[in-house]
């Protein structure tokens, strides 16, 4: 596996422990086994869009797109300026704000839902001619 998917587990690992999420949980509503869940969240195996929708649908204000939008950039702030991850405690800030970085806060679920529809809020009000 790439250096980015070992760092991005570890931060799903870490979204799962901040959130009380268990191994059991996401393996049930996967309809699979723990093993499954534990090959990937310990960078055995990568993991997929059906696991990170699994663990967003067990933590309330959160959906799949965007979970997997703030893991990839959590595990991508990682890198140094030369590409190379930066070792260490994965995950164990999650839910934290990167140094120097605001607060990222969930959107509203009309906001989320025209995003993933494309649209822009802009788009979806009525032009003034």
């Amino acid at each position: 596996m790439t250096d980015f998917a070992l760092a991005f587990a570890a931060e799903y690992k870490g979204f799962m422990k901040a959130h009380s999420v268990s191994g059991a949980q996401i393996a049930a509503v996967l309809d699979r086994g723990e093993g499954y869940v534990s090959e990937r969240v310990n960078g055995k195996r990568a993991l997929d869009t059906n696991d990170v929708d699994a663990l967003a649908s067990l933590v309330p204000e959160w959906d799949g797109l965007t979970l997997m939008l703030e893991l990839s950039r959590r595990a991508e702030s990682r890198r140094t300026p030369r590409g190379e991850l930066i070792e260490g405690n994965f995950g164990s800030n999650v839910g934290a704000p990167v140094e120097d970085e605001p607060t990222m806060k969930q959107p509203p679920k009309k906001q989320r839902t025209a995003a993933r529809k494309g649209e822009t809020k802009a788009a979806q009000a009525p032009h003034a001619e």
